[in-house]
Order: C-alpha cells, then sequence, then structure tokens
C-alpha cells in the first residue's frame, strides 16, 4: 500500500473512517475500533512489504514504543501488518498539530507545553527509546491544554555507544540485507520541504566517528526531518539520547523564540547551521535568562555538551522556570537557582553549595504533576504531605496493585471465596478483567499494551501463569508458574518446579535464566522500567522474606538487605533507580546505586503491595491483610462470636465459658477464660508465657489445665496450671510437644513433633513419657480410653491406649486435601474433621458408618484455625479472611 492509494475500507479490524493526513512514512487514518467502540488513529507505514527481516524488527521495537505509557505521549494500542506493511494504531487526540498553534504563545502555555514535550520524551528515553524526528508536527496540543508527543514511526530501541550489528566489525556497516528499506516516498512536492519527514544522505563520517548502521534505510541514507536534525545526524554518526535532546532544543527555541533558529536556511545550509545554532538570547522575544541557557546547552554542537537525556533537560526546564531574576549574588552567599543553571550550561559542574549538579544519570526526581504537593528541585517542599485518597471500598480486599499503563491500574480483588483482577481505567469504577473460574493473582503488564498477565489457581492447587488481551477479552496459558514479570517478548517467570530458580521464557525456548543463594525459595518479582533488573522477594512460610535483584541481560544475583520486608507487589522506580517495597509499617525506598534504604511513607500499612505511577507521582499500596475472628458454625452460616484478629484456639471451657489463646501485653500469649457478651479485657487470665500457647484442654473435675508451651528461648513441653490459680507445672520439656489432652485417669497425651508425628503419653511431672503411635493426636475419648489420631495426612482412626492398637476409620465423601484438625462431637458419634484442599472445608463424619457430610466450606483464600467443639455441638474457630483498600499517596517517587 503507498500513501497516494485511496484509503482502504479496514485495516487488520479496524474500520477506516477518513484520512488525517499523509507524510514522509505513510499515512494516517482515523479509524474505529469495533471492539473497544473508541476512534483510534492507524498510520500505516509504507515501503516494507518486500522485506520481511525489516517487518520483525519494525514490530520489536514497536512494541518497545507500546510500552509508552505517558501523559505527554500519544498511547500505541497496538502494532500489526496490512497487506505486508507494518501499522501502528494508537490514541486519537482531538487538538491542534503544535506547528499550527499561532504565535507567539502565551509565556504559561508555553511554559506548561515545553515541560510536557521534556516530560514525554524523557519517558521514551528512561525505556530506551530514541523519538528520532522530533518536531513541532510530531506533537499535537488536546483541547484540555495537554501537549502530547507523538508519530514514533522513526523511533528505535536505543543501543549502547560503540554496540554494532552482530558479525559486523568495529566501524563496519551493516549489510544493505539487514536494514530496513524504506523508499523516498515524499514525492516532488515534498522532498525539498526541511520540515518534512524525508529519506536523505548523510556525509560520510569521519574517520574517528562511530558510523551508524542501525539508522540506515536504503544504503547511505536515513530517515528525519532536516530542520531539526542535530549535528551528529548530519555526519551520519550514530544516533544517542543526546540527539533528540538537541530536537527538542530547537523545537523549545522556536516555541519561546518565536521562529526557528535556523529560518529561511535550507539545504545544504541546513547541515552547517546545526553545529552553529544562535543563542536564544538573540530572539526578538525577551526571555528569562535560566531558561535561555537550558535551552541554548540543548542545542550544542557537541552531543557531550548537552543535556545526557530529556529527563535531564527537563529537570534543568523545571528549575529554570521557578527560578527568580536576581541581579546579583553578594560574594559570601550561594549561587542563586538561576546562576546554577547558568553555570551548569557553561560546564561549570563543581559549583559550591549546588550539590544536586552532580546527581548521576537515572537518579533525578521526575516531575510531579499539579495534583501532587508543592515540588522544588531538591524533592518534597515543606508543605505537608496530601491525606491518602481512597481508591478502592471492596468487600474483602484489594491487593497487588500495578500500573498497566498511565491511566489503567490493575488489582487483585479477594471477595467471597474468589479473586479476580480488576481494572480502573482514567479514575472510572474499576470492572473485571478476566474470565473463568480460577484464582487469580499478582497482574503484571504483558508482552504489549492490549495484555497483562496473571497467575490463575487452579482447582487442583497448580499455578498457571495465563496472558489476558485487553483489546478482546481473550485468554491464554502461557506458562506454569506463580510469578512473571515481562521484558517485551520474554518472560521471566517463578515455577513450582523449580524452587530457588528464575526461568526465561523467549517464544517456545524455556531456559533456566539466575539461582538464588542457596536456592531460596521466591513468591514476587517485579521488572524496572529500564529493563536492566528484575527484583525477587524470597522466602516461605518457614522463612522471613528477603529481597534479591538479578540483573539483566546477564543474569547476575546480588541480595541486598532489607528492614521488614513483607511478602508484596514491589515498585520499581520510572527511571529504574529505585525499588519500593512494603515494610512492616510504611514503604521504603532500596537506592539501586547507594544502597540506601529510607522511609518513602511512614506510618502506613501496605502489606499487599505497591504501585507506582509510570511518571512518578503517585504511590498506590494495598492495606490488603489477613483479619481473623472466632466464629462458630451451627446449622448454617458461621456466626461471629468475637471480632478480634489476634485470638486463636478456642476450646469448650468450664461452666459454659470458652477458653481462648491470646496475646500478651508486652510479647508473648495467655489462655484466658472469657464468657459471650462480655470484654475479652475482663476475662480471667489461666496461664501464661513467653512463646507461642497451644489449646487449653481441661480435667475431667475442672480443676486443671493442660497446654503446651513453645518459646524461641525459653520454656518448652506440656504444662499444666491450677485453674483457681497457682504455678504451672512442667510435665514434659520437649519443642516439639503440641495439643495436650487429658486421659479419664488424669494422665496426658499429646503429640511430638519430630521426623514424623507420634503420639505419646505422661502421667505426671518427672514421669517417663512413653510413645504410643506414630500419629498426630486429635482428640480423647475419655470414657472409653482412646484417642482420634490421623496417619500421615489422611488415615482418621482410633487408637487404643492401654493396647496400642490402631482402627483405622474408612471414611468416604471426602474431597482431596491433607485433614488438618478432627475433632469429636460432644455425643462421640460423629467428628468434625477440617480438610485442607482447594478450599478448607469441614466435615461432619458419622464415626459408624465413616460417612461424611459438608458442614461448611471456606472461601478460597480464607481459612480456620484450630477448632473446638462445644457442648452444645457448635464448632467454633478463628476464622482468617482478606480485608482491606487500595490508597494514593501523591509526592515524588
Amino acid at each position: 500500500m503507498t500513501s497516494d492509494a485511496r484509503a482502504p475500507a479496514t485495516i487488520g479490524d479496524y474500520r477506516v473512517l477518513r484520512v488525517l493526513g499523509r507524510g514522509g512514512m505513510g499515512a494516517v487514518y482515523l479509524a474505529d475500533d469495533p471492539v473497544l467502540d473508541r476512534r483510534v488513529a492507524l498510520k500505516v507505514i509504507d515501503g516494507y512489504r518486500d522485506h520481511p527481516s525489516a517487518r520483525a524488527r519494525f514490530l520489536v521495537e514497536a512494541r518497545a514504543i507500546a510500552r509508552l505509557n505517558h501523559p505527554n505521549v500519544v498511547a500505541v494500542y497496538r502494532a500489526g501488518e496490512h497487506d505486508g506493511e507494518p501499522y501502528l494504531v494508537s490514541e486519537f487526540v482531538d487538538g491542534t498539530p503544535l506547528d499550527r498553534l499561532a504565535r507567539p504563545l502565551d509565556p504559561a502555555v508555553a511554559r506548561t507545553i515545553a515541560l510536557g514535550l521534556a516530560r514525554g520524551l524523557a519517558a521514551a528515553h528512561r525505556q530506551g527509546i530514541l523519538h528520532r524526528d522530533v518536531k513541532p508536527g510530531n506533537a499535537i496540543v488536546g483541547v484540555d491544554g495537554t501537549v502530547k508527543l507523538l508519530d514514533f514511526g522513526l523511533a528505535k530501541l536505543a543501543e549502547p555507544s560503540g554496540v554494532v550489528e552482530p558479525g559486523a566489525a568495529p566501524g563496519a556497516a551493516t549489510s544493505i540485507a539487514d536494514q530496513p528499506t524504506v523508499p523516498d516516498v515524499a514525492g516532488p512536492a515534498r522532498a525539498a520541504d526541511p520540515d518534512a519527514t524525508r529519506t536523505f544522505t548523510p556525509a560520510t563520517p569521519s574517520p574517528t566517528s562511530q558510523p551508524d548502521t542501525s539508522d540506515l534505510t536504503v544504503a547511505g541514507s536515513r530517515m528525519g526531518t532536516p530542520r531539526y536534525m542535530a549535528p551528529e545526524a548530519w555526519r551520519g554518526e550514530r544516533l544517542t539520547q543526546a540527539s533528540d535532546v538537541f530536537s527538542l532544543g530547537l523545537v523549545l527555541w522556536e516555541l519561546f523564540g518565536g521562529r526557528h533558529p535556523l529560518a529561511g536556511l535550507d539545504g545544504d545550509a541546513l547541515a552547517a547551521g546545526a553545529a552553529r545554532v544562535p543563542s536564544l538570547a538573540t530572539a526578538a522575544i525577551a526571555v528569562a535568562p535560566a531558561v535561555v541557557a537550558v535551552i541554548d546547552r540543548a542545542v550544542a554542537a557537541a552531543a557531550a555538551a548537552r543535556q545526557v537525556d530529556a529527563g535531564a533537560l527537563a529537570d534543568e526546564l523545571e528549575v529554570a522556570f521557578d527560578a527568580p531574576v536576581v541581579t546579583a549574588a553578594r560574594g559570601d552567599e550561594r549561587p542563586a537557582r538561576w546562576m546554577a543553571v547558568l553555570m551548569i550550561a557553561a560546564g561549570g559542574a563543581a559549583v559550591a553549595g549546588v550539590a544536586w549538579v552532580a546527581r548521576p544519570r537515572g537518579s533525578s526526581p521526575v516531575a510531579a504533576a499539579a495534583v501532587g504537593p508543592a515540588l522544588d528541585a531538591g524533592g518534597l517542599a515543606d508543605a505537608a504531605a496530601p491525606p491518602a485518597r481512597r481508591v478502592t471500598a471492596v468487600d474483602g480486599c484489594a491487593s497487588d496493585p500495578v500500573f498497566l499503563s498511565g491511566d489503567t491500574l490493575a488489582y487483585a480483588w479477594r471477595h467471597r471465596g474468589q479473586v479476580e483482577v480488576m481494572v480502573i481505567r482514567g479514575g472510572a469504577a474499576a470492572v473485571p478483567a478476566s474470565t473463568g473460574a480460577d484464582w487469580r493473582l499478582r497482574p503484571t503488564p504483558g508482552r504489549h499494551p492490549a495484555e497483562f498477565l496473571y497467575v490463575a489457581q487452579r482447582d487442583d492447587g497448580s499455578a498457571m501463569i495465563r496472558a489476558h488481551d485487553l483489546t478482546i477479552g481473550a485468554e491464554t496459558d502461557v506458562v506454569a508458574g506463580h510469578a512473571v514479570v515481562a521484558d517485551y517478548g520474554t518472560l521471566y517467570y517463578l515455577s513450582a518446579a523449580h524452587s530457588g530458580e528464575l526461568w526465561q521464557k523467549t517464544g517456545s525456548v524455556e531456559r533456566r535464566f539466575a539461582t538464588l543463594p542457596a536456592q531460596r525459595p521466591a513468591q514476587q518479582l517485579a521488572i524496572a522500567p529500564d529493563h536492566r533488573h528484575v527484583a525477587v522477594v524470597t522466602g516461605d512460610d518457614e522463612s522471613d522474606p528477603g529481597l534479591c535483584l538479578v540483573t539483566l541481560p546477564g543474569g547476575e544475583v546480588i541480595c541486598p538487605p532489607t528492614d521488614m520486608l513483607q511478602v508484596g507487589a514491589l515498585a520499581f522506580a520510572p527511571d529504574g533507580g529505585a525499588l519500593y517495597y512494603p515494610a512492616y509499617v510504611g514503604v521504603r525506598r532500596l537506592d539501586l546505586a547507594t544502597g540506601a534504604d529510607t522511609v518513602a511513607v511512614a506510618d502506613v500499612w501496605a502489606p499487599g503491595g505497591v504501585a507506582i505511577h509510570p511518571d512518578g507521582t503517585r504511590l498506590v499500596r494495598s492495606e490488603c491483610r489477613s483479619w481473623g475472628a472466632v466464629a462458630a458454625i451451627g446449622g448454617g452460616a458461621p456466626a461471629v462470636v468475637l471480632d478480634l484478629p489476634y485470638v486463636d484456639r478456642p476450646t469448650q471451657g468450664p461452666d459454659g465459658a470458652l477458653a481462648l489463646v491470646t496475646i500478651r501485653p508486652g510479647g508473648g500469649t495467655r489462655i484466658v477464660l472469657w464468657r459471650e457478651g462480655t470484654k475479652l479485657k475482663d476475662a480471667r487470665e489461666l496461664a501464661s508465657g513467653d512463646g507461642d500457647l497451644g489449646a487449653a484442654s481441661f480435667s475431667s473435675d475442672g480443676a486443671r489445665v493442660a497446654y503446651t508451651v513453645d518459646a524461641e528461648a525459653g520454656e518448652r513441653g506440656v504444662r499444666v496450671a491450677p485453674v483457681a490459680g497457682g504455678d504451672p507445672a512442667a510435665w514434659t520439656t520437649d519443642a516439639g510437644d503440641r495439643d495436650a489432652q487429658w486421659l479419664a485417669d488424669g494422665a496426658l497425651l499429646f503429640t511430638r513433633l519430630g521426623a514424623t508425628a507420634a503420639v505419646w503419653r505422661v502421667a505426671g511431672p518427672g514421669t517417663a513419657e512413653r510413645i504410643l503411635d506414630d500419629a498426630a493426636l486429635q482428640d480423647v475419648d475419655r470414657a472409653r480410653g482412646r484417642a482420634l489420631v490421623v496417619r500421615g495426612e489422611r488415615a482418621l482412626g482410633w487408637l487404643a491406649v492401654a493396647t496400642r492398637a490402631f482402627t483405622p476409620i474408612r471414611v468416604t465423601g471426602v474431597g482431596p486435601g491433607a485433614i488438618l484438625a478432627a475433632r469429636l462431637h460432644p455425643d462421640r458419634r460423629a467428628a468434625i474433621v477440617l480438610v485442607d484442599g482447594p478450599t478448607q472445608i469441614f466435615y461432619r463424619v458419622d464415626l459408624a458408618t465413616g460417612r461424611a457430610t459438608v458442614l461448611h466450606r471456606l472461601g478460597r483464600g480464607d481459612s480456620a484455625g484450630r477448632p473446638g467443639v462445644l457442648a452444645d455441638g457448635r464448632v467454633v474457630f478463628r476464622a482468617a479472611t482478606y480485608i482491606g483498600d487500595l490508597f494514593e499517596e501523591t509526592g515524588r517517587f
């Protein structure tokens, strides 16, 4: 398809409405997206039909461009091919191209546009993308006044200095067969226009320069807009982010000067003029000296003399616009801000008293949006930070937040036993963005803007990484694993089959990419926006969480210390220079260059993770946490008995009271006797210890209470205390002793954990302990001298205490999973059994027939603690569920 052809009726899935414009690289159409019912801009890039390798390269770089998510960049939704020609589908902006705005501009408008362009280009540079065609015609000012950088048709991924194509000798040109061959389709009317994108032939590079082979089109030629090209582009040298800075500098010169600095020049004169751009101070319009200094530096002839990238340019513009106009400075004062900027522009980086001059690349703060607090170049101003804004108000909890784009926030919603991925677009109400019946966790940006990835936990407990297409809602399985991040077309993921390893999947090829020290198990992943690091949260139920950083592309692993890290979603700063993580109380910031670990947001909860907006002005945190209450199951749904999160192991006590294990002020735990309708603080204490106390068991006469204690440095084993009050006696001292239960003769049975669980008997303090069976004790039928036990994970049975004989109970009707607990019903004809399958289920098992019926099924993500059975037959247990919303903090992150 050529740009002079008639507009097609459809391109891909899009219905073409009309031609918006034609340029040196193809045609742009206004099109209708029938799936999402929106207008889009669709650009077809001409000249690729006969060059499949060039098309493949275009699509790779198009995917990278589509990852740009910034309010000052037109969003790219999709890349595809039509009739052999690649095309880009992007946001349609109702506005005016920058080159058509009437001049001169109001100073406030010019300032807003300048900062917007710099910030938008900075977002591209942070992603390693060069625009290569920055000019007023490639920017549009929307009806709301927001400027957006567009037309990344010439963009490419930046390469490190000195890198040449694979297989080429240093300084050697690459074969034409390896390059995108784009014919000059500008036509005779546009070929001489210095403001039009077209093919040109650069001069022969000097012997000491690095030729740019990757940017060439036809042999010896390059696409570009002559009036806005950097000197190195005219010489045919490799382009860098500083080349984009030069082009943007010319746009800013024109914006504030009212005319292009090289107006009147054309042809070969433009090449010479690019190396001698006059100072903005020569323009007829008065411009603040600080602004002049910044823009003059941007258009310096030598790339090394310019700002290193658009982020640095944006930072200097912010300072310059805020600089007071000072006529002179006394010798005993530090230079004014605008003077410091002038000194930078002149190469005087070592300015006394201006520490931020030497700030390394990548650590520049990202400019805050107008909704944020007042900011200065050094960080937050003295003004108090605004209060957090509630983002969600859910039944259940919102966790694992992540920005899929600048206006799209995704999170996992746990509610009523389900977990769904929800999406918030542009501040609208959240909507489900996943289908099926799986349990969904940890959404993350996908391999292109229309895709996100998440982890689907299936009914059998397995975890599958799944891709969801936001455009059409289609979902596909990608790879088995429990966490994933995407680096364009490459996936890095954690697999349950390879604990302690990070795996890589590109296409259909999978390989181990990195191994964590001591093969630590891992749970969470995050990838830096600059694609230099993958962060891994390590740890499991047996160890504290930790952090490791894996470098890309090499795979080297370092594990820096953290301060009270929690297992929640991590977020990198937009420039990739810092990592934000949820701590025990607050959100912390780990500087990757210095290792400094500081508080970013104090005195908040974020156990469900954090996310940072691509422009760095907002941090979203999840307060999702486990919350518990003592619940009772009777004939219907569970009823809350005591709505407190720090009580556990309810047991029937004497005289209708309920024995509970709760926390002790100052540390440790205690056992109390509590009655319904009273306050917990009024409950009578029966026992107390520095460690973890087990459930209470009362003797037949109700005079003594037995329990176990396990302290890291202190008491361990079975204890017996008088209910009326008094010191406890130590009956055993082993750290593995659990679940003490009274026999009718006054002896105690208990479980001792070792290589396997075993039931033991002890008659009193100081007496010999005797093993009865390799099983886990569940309950005791005192009248018949037998114990209800579980062998292995599923074998329920009776253990005769006197003979040590085991009689299995043939249970039917119980779903898959291990038996967590079994308690006898007061009539001793049934047992209440808790099974841990895909969901936890309470069963009532008829002990005569072994037939099981479902008593209560917990929701997905909910859990039950050790249950007890009351005298009236109700089952009581600590019910844990997840609750908490998302909150937004504003500032500079």
